[in-house]
């Protein structure tokens, strides 16, 4: 599965997503996918986990800094 712009998308890769209810950028991690979808994982506000589904071509993975 590839993101917006092109880049192959996979488990563990940490990507840039707007989430529903959010009006910035958050950075999520690739949890795994359905046959349309990717499935998100990210911190809330209140540092909570979340899980979030998004259609691939609404992330852009970013790289990992070392």
């Amino acid at each position: 599965m590839k993101d917006f712009i092109g880049q192959e998308l996979s488990v563990g890769d940490v990507v840039v997503v707007a989430p529903k209810g959010y009006r910035g950028l958050i950075k999520a991690t690739v949890n795994g996918f359905t046959p349309k979808n990717v499935k998100l994982v990210y911190f809330d506000h209140c540092n909570r986990i979340e899980d979030y589904l998004v259609s691939p071509n609404s992330v852009v993975k970013i790289p990992v800094q070392s």
